[in-house]
């Protein structure tokens, strides 16, 4: 079995081991917390991956989605730097649940239920994002989950997600499940998805 490996796990060891996202402390008080799933490196996805950075593929619209709520200008078709640059000066932090596991097999797709059945394999060995590491000194607004629904068919990324919402409550990074806001997957040209984004994002812009 080969470890596949997260795009970006640089960023998720950074916030571990020394509490730096996007080039800021996030020790204190930080306005919003995302979590996604994973995101895979080029080498073991049969598609391709052009994301510079998270969510950085272009069906994605979390940096259309967000940016125009809380500055009414949309970045889906910015680059990293203008990314990083919107989470340094909104204290907005981007995480995903895992950083690795082994396969023998390259991913099929992007989708979340490729992503459990590969890690329900005997001998995945998933290795987890360590939010008490990194959020022990922290605390947020809001965190918004970018997946809605989190059924059966993936048990154990539910399993995952319901355990760092436990240590964010334990570790009180958050104060109550009120401050948890479930949105729907942030990619394609899907009206609907973009009216319930930004009806559940007004909470934040009102923050």
């Amino acid at each position: 079995m080969k470890t596949i490996e997260h795009k970006f796990i640089n960023d998720l060891i950074e916030l571990e081991q020394n509490k730096i996202f996007a080039g800021r402390s996030i020790i204190g008080n930080n306005r919003l917390l995302v979590v996604g799933t994973f995101n895979p490196s080029e080498n073991i996805i049969s598609k391709p991956n052009n994301a510079e950075w998270f969510y950085g593929r272009k069906a994605n619209n979390l940096w259309k989605y967000i940016p125009e709520v809380i500055n009414k200008k949309t970045l889906k078709e910015s680059d990293k730097a203008e990314w990083v640059k919107f989470c340094y000066h909104n204290k907005m932090v981007i995480i995903d649940l895992i950083k690795s596991f082994k396969a023998t097999e390259k991913l099929k797709s992007f989708s979340d239920k490729e992503l459990e059945h590969k890690i329900n394999i005997k001998g995945s060995q998933p290795i987890f994002f360590d939010s008490n590491k990194a959020f022990i000194e922290s605390t947020f607004d809001f965190v918004i989950f970018t997946r809605k629904t989190w059924g059966n068919d993936i048990r154990s990324l539910h399993s995952a997600k319901k355990n760092l919402i436990d240590q964010l409550l334990a570790a009180k990074t958050i104060q109550n499940e009120n401050q948890i806001i479930l949105c729907p997957a942030p990619w394609g040209n899907f009206k609907n998805r973009a009216k319930e984004w930004e009806a559940k994002l007004q909470l934040i812009k009102n923050k």
